[in-house]
């Protein structure tokens, strides 16, 4: 039976050299793995944004659908701001600064939320053009440094 001592004296370490490769060879493959993380990181990050720009588009032509097909009228100041008029009270959409917000000449209140930013708002009065009582709606939309673009066309009743 072969001593402890014997086994350590035969045994032999790994040399500087290698132990160099081994360490150059991890850090390789740690950067690799580094990189994967920061790019689904970025994916997951994108995607949230659109997620929120959806729904906030989404929520904003739903509530103006509403009031525009439930208008006595409307009409369309310029190209950021829009009048309905139902039950006697004006109401009025406007883009001031990065928000859309909803007045009725007493209160003001937006109608977007801060976690995105209204870039652009287009609104157009396609009464005469294509159909009676119809309106024309881009937004666009930022969170970061991702722009989204959206538009509809909303009729009234």
């Amino acid at each position: 039976m072969k001593s402890f001592r014997t086994i350590l004296k035969k045994e032999k370490g790994f040399t500087l050299t290698e132990t160099i490769v081994y360490v150059a060879i991890l850090g390789i493959v740690m950067s690799g793995i580094i990189m994967i993380v920061v790019q689904l990181i970025k994916m997951k990050t994108t995607a949230d944004s659109l997620s929120i720009i959806g729904n906030e588009a989404t929520n904003l032509f739903e509530k103006m659908g509403y009031d525009i097909k439930n208008a006595d009228s409307f009409n369309v100041v310029d190209t950021s701001t829009i009048q309905i008029i139902r039950d006697g009270t004006t109401y009025q959409y406007s883009l001031e600064g990065t928000e859309i917000m909803l007045g009725d000449g007493f209160d003001t209140f937006p109608v977007t939320t801060n976690m995105i930013k209204v870039t652009g708002l287009n609104i157009i009065d396609w009464t005469t053009v294509n159909s009676d009582n119809l309106v024309h709606i881009e937004v666009q939309f930022s969170r970061g440094n991702l722009v989204e673009n959206f538009e509809t066309n909303l009729h009234k009743r």
